[in-house]
């Protein structure tokens, strides 16, 4: 009779993988119904750490008051030797209620040399409910708790058997379960769909589906390999760390027969979304504002892109679809925008940003163009320009023939005889650069 469950997994081709299990069959319904198998929680001076296994032969029983299984007791320590004159006690419970339904032949068992230990019970006799009808079946659950001082703290460990009507007829349990998994190469965040659905007649033994032509199955259990349970025939799951996983499931019957079916599934970290920016005005100017857009950036097919994040290069970071940084000194900038995907993968773009040193622009008009000597000739300089973000805030005119300079956006002077004379217009902006310019006035 065996008492675990096996699987293999094949590989399927198409558009999905396929997985059809060895499966354990509780035919002979031994320590299908075990639960609680691991290390207890141990207290008191002892560093031990305790491993008890149980097992009931069989564990489907008539409720004929005469039929009896037989329970092992496994007793191991943390370096996997037996445990040995460890004294244990058993009791019966049914749901939640310690009472005696059925009977046991020792209450109390004390492990040998090779740390097994064993008892037995015996089913109880036939029972009706309150119509008068006989019970379709019930479950009980043999406790047993180690009492040395050492294990006092031991949580108890507990095996299972189902009671079933005398002369009841439990049908074999042909069930060969498997699943099939998409899409074939899944990433991270996508829905990974799970389908544990009915086999068509005549499929072979390794489809991805379940066997179950007596229609069996009361129960699917998924344990996705990554903490995540869930149960149901067909249902999805969402992998959020790139990997490969063992997934398995466990389908049971109303009888509490179960088998298993475990496949691998290999999550992607998916492909990187691309990064890409455009900049301006280029070139850009020491003091004025540069303008970042990373609306070409795109996402790989079915992912989106959640957050766009800029490093300026000159120690300054900033975040968005669309960014702006003023740069205080002229250089050469190198700019890094990383954009990231909802499903945590992050794509990068860089480019070399230039900054120059720009400085105002003078611009000089006259009127008259051509003056007479004894003439007033007026100067404007209301066309010189700033760099953008900066102002004119100084302009000084000075008129070639050797007369005091003058001040002001707009200048007259007049000049006492004819000639061929330089002027000369410096104009300061906010950033203290200064631009320049002149201009030939001829008097007649």
């Amino acid at each position: 009779m065996q008492d675990r469950c096996s699987a293999e997994f094949v590989r399927g081709t198409g558009a999905a993988y396929r997985w059809a299990a060895g499966v354990a069959l509780s035919a002979c319904l031994s320590g299908c119904l075990q639960d609680g198998l691991g290390p207890g929680t141990l207290a008191g001076p002892s560093t031990l750490a305790l491993s008890i296994r149980l097992s009931a032969t069989p564990d489907v029983l008539p409720a004929d008051g005469l039929s009896e299984a037989l329970v092992a007791v496994t007793a191991t320590g943390p370096d996997g030797e037996p445990i040995a004159d460890l004294r244990l006690t058993a009791r019966i419970v049914e749901g939640s209620t310690a009472h005696d339904l059925g009977r046991l032949s020792r209450r109390s068992v004390v492990t040998d040399a090779a740390g097994n230990a064993a008892f037995s019970y015996r089913a109880p006799a036939p029972s009706r409910n309150a119509a008068g009808e006989a019970d379709l079946g019930r479950v009980v659950t043999l406790m047993v708790t180690p009492v040395a001082d050492d294990f006092s703290g031991a949580v108890e460990r507990r095996v299972r058997i189902r009671l079933l009507p005398a002369g009841a007829v439990i049908p074999p349990f042909a069930v060969r379960p498997g699943f099939e998994v998409t899409p074939p190469a899944p990433s991270v965040f996508d829905q990974v769909r799970f389908s544990a659905a009915d086999c068509p007649v005549g499929a072979p033994a390794t489809a991805g589906c379940t066997h179950d032509p007596s229609g069996l199955v009361a129960a699917y259990q998924w344990d996705f390999g990554d903490g995540g349970r869930a149960s149901g025939q067909q249902l999805a799951h969402v992998y959020s760390t790139a990997g490969t996983y063992l997934v398995r499931l466990t389908v049971t019957d109303s009888f509490e027969r179960s088998a298993e079916a475990t496949g691998t599934v290999t999550i992607a970290a998916g492909r990187p979304p691309d990064a890409s920016f455009s900049v301006s005005p280029i070139p850009a100017s020491a003091g004025a504002e540069v303008y970042f857009d990373a609306s070409l950036s795109t996402a790989a097919a079915g992912r989106r892109i959640v957050s766009h994040a800029w490093n300026f290069g000159d120690g300054s970071t900033g975040s968005g679809i669309t960014a702006s940084h003023v740069y205080r000194s002229a250089n050469t900038y190198t700019v890094v925008l990383n954009v990231t995907d909802d499903a945590g993968n992050v794509g990068s773009a860089s480019a070399t940003v230039d900054i120059v040193d720009a400085r105002p622009v003078a611009v000089v008009t006259v009127s008259p163009p051509v003056p007479a000597a004894g003439q007033r000739v007026v100067f404007g300089a209301q066309e010189s320009t700033a760099p953008a973000g900066r102002e004119i805030v100084q302009y000084r005119w000075e008129f070639g023939d050797g007369s005091e300079a003058a001040d002001g956006s707009t200048a007259s002077h007049v000049y006492a005889a004819p000639g061929e004379f330089i002027v000369r217009l410096t104009v300061v902006d906010s950033a203290n650069r200064t631009g320049q310019t002149t201009i030939r006035v001829v008097v007649e």
